[in-house]
């Protein structure tokens, strides 16, 4: 069927439309965003499909592979049975093949958006029930998103973001992050009023308008480095601003002793990672030992604690520790065993 044919569930079951709202595939997000700038009058399916595909593509609302199709099955034919007008649901066969990931929750929405439309039923009503979205990345990987109002996320690895799926058109938009993440934020200005854009880190609020700005929150230590627009760090428990930062600067908070310092930075040495690279300017291997437990997974132990002082700098590939290892090895005479989840460094 050609797209400018879809209907709202078409565009929900198709694997590429699906792929395209969750991005995770390149191609998928260039070629429905091309469509879209040329499909103008088709703007409204599109949004209330991708934003039923985000509301419910959470793990819990998946069923067994097997089961999914039935169940939507199912649910349509008691919908018919009970006399339901559902006109222009289609379910294409075999179901399985176009939409692997839905789930019995994500049925029901569908058929429920499409008989209960005629009576005003608005879509926020669905999200009003829904728990957070909450996406995670694994060690060693990276994910591209968007989210409901059209700003876009690089999640590093080992990381969380989490959101409520339901962003009123007129309030302001929030995530919690923890792990590292860029945001390229969209701006929104509703009755001439710029809509606020909050990451929630631990102790601190990071307020934006519409501005890209990587955000690294570890444990230990909580980092915003902004490369456009403007950025106001507030504190979480009373709310009272903290510091403005502008382009080209960085913010880094202890959540130890409550410390926040700013200060000018070079942006590219925190946007490497995004380009599957490390960049270390004179790193304490402490700090390196970090990285490597937060992108890896695996803790780092040193035999002499001596050698955490010692300081690196380089640019080396990110997407095979052992070119890191054998990196250490080298510049600083080491001896580094590898063993499961765990680094020893020792000198020779």
């Amino acid at each position: 069927m050609s797209y400018d044919r879809y209907t709202l569930s078409d565009f929900v079951l198709d694997d590429y439309f699906q792929a395209y709202v969750l991005c995770t595939d390149s191609e998928a997000v260039a070629f429905w965003t091309h469509w879209r700038a040329r499909n103008p009058h088709r703007e409204q399916e599109v949004q209330e499909a991708a934003e039923l595909i985000r509301l419910l593509n959470g793990p819990k609302n998946r069923l067994p592979l097997p089961d999914q199709g039935a169940e939507l099955r199912r649910l349509v034919e008691q919908m018919d049975a009970e006399g339901a007008a559902v006109h222009d649901l289609k379910v294409p066969h075999p179901f399985a093949g176009r939409a692997r990931w839905l789930g019995s929750s994500l049925a029901a929405a569908v058929v429920a958006l499409l008989f209960l439309a005629g009576a005003g039923w608005v879509l926020t009503r669905l999200y009003a029930e829904a728990d957070q979205v909450v996406i995670k990345t694994a060690y060693g990987q990276k994910r591209l998103l968007r989210l409901p109002d059209g700003s876009e996320v690089m999640l590093n690895a080992n990381t969380t973001l989490r959101y409520s799926p339901d962003w009123p058109i007129n309030g302001d938009r929030e995530v919690a992050l923890d792990g590292e993440a860029y945001f390229r934020v969209s701006k929104r200005r509703v009755a001439g009023r710029p809509v606020k854009f909050t990451v929630r880190v631990g102790d601190l609020g990071i307020e934006v308008v519409g501005t890209e700005f990587n955000v690294q929150h570890w444990a230990k230590r909580t980092q915003v480095v902004l490369e456009t627009g403007k950025v106001r760090l507030r504190a979480t428990a009373s709310h009272q601003p903290l510091l403005d930062l502008t382009p080209g600067e960085a913010a880094t908070y202890s959540p130890q002793d409550h410390a926040l310092n700013r200060q000018r930075v070079d942006i590219r040495r925190f946007n490497a990672w995004r380009e599957n690279r490390l960049v270390f300017d004179n790193t304490p291997l402490s700090e390196v030992a970090e990285t490597i437990r937060n992108t890896y997974g695996k803790t780092v132990t040193f035999a002499d604690t001596d050698l955490m002082s010692r300081r690196l700098t380089g640019t080396i590939p990110d997407d095979d520790l052992s070119r890191l290892t054998q990196a250490l090895a080298t510049a600083f005479d080491l001896r580094i065993t590898v063993r499961d989840d765990a680094i020893l460094i020792q000198s020779r």
